[in-house]
């Protein structure tokens, strides 16, 4: 019996050893095979800005709402309050986007939706810092927003969704648009998803742009 219970010894180690092999092996492999994200490619990371025609921002995508300067470029006072501050994470605790707020949240995201399917990535747009000028223009787009307010019903039902959509004949460029009150409790767009036909009155206009 003696012999019998050196052999589950013998035996017990030799597994024990086995399976310790197969555990440094797939370590080293998962090691020197693991893609790990370089800090200072984090660090430097930047938000993709949208601008109107002009050259005026309308909004940013990403995580990192952040523009790279020189800090030789930053005042000391600036330095000293951003030091001083306690609470930093105010805006990035994740409960609300500031910067989707309103109808802006429905350009950024029709902006984002054109972009991804030109072939750019969800990465390249939350930290590529790319810079993107569209043929939105300011002075329409605040009119078609003026527009809507002012012509919307006083006492319109909470489920009136308004979509307006502003192209330039010829071109086809969108100049202004107007998808929804706040894109932040209603992410469909009424300007480019909205199922609703047009009115008859408008229907003829409608044709007739298209045989032009």
């Amino acid at each position: 019996m003696e012999w019998l219970k050196k052999s589950w010894v013998k035996l017990g180690i030799r597994i024990s050893g086995f399976l310790f092999l197969i555990g440094a092996t797939a370590f080293t492999i998962a090691y020197f095979t693991t893609d790990i994200p370089d800090p200072n490619e984090y660090v430097n990371s930047q938000a993709t800005i949208i601008q109107f025609s002009d050259g005026d921002e309308v909004g940013r995508i990403g995580a990192q709402n952040r523009t790279i300067i020189p800090l030789a470029g930053v005042p000391q006072d600036l330095r000293r309050a951003v030091l001083a501050a306690e609470d930093k994470g105010f805006y990035s605790q994740g409960a609300f986007n500031p910067l989707l707020a309103g109808n802006k949240g429905h350009l950024i995201e029709a902006v984002k939706k054109e972009l991804n399917s030109l072939g750019f990535t969800e990465e390249e747009l939350m930290v590529g810092g790319l810079i993107v000028r569209t043929t939105l223009e300011k002075d329409p787009q605040t009119a078609a927003e003026t527009a809507v307010f002012k012509q919307s019903p006083a006492n319109a039902p909470d489920d009136l969704r308004i979509g307006l959509v502003s192209i330039r004949p010829g071109t086809g460029e969108i100049v202004a648009m107007y998808g929804g009150k706040d894109y932040l409790e209603r992410q469909l767009n009424d300007a480019t998803q909205g199922i609703t036909q047009a009115g008859s009155t408008f229907k003829p206009f409608a044709l007739d742009l298209v045989l032009l």
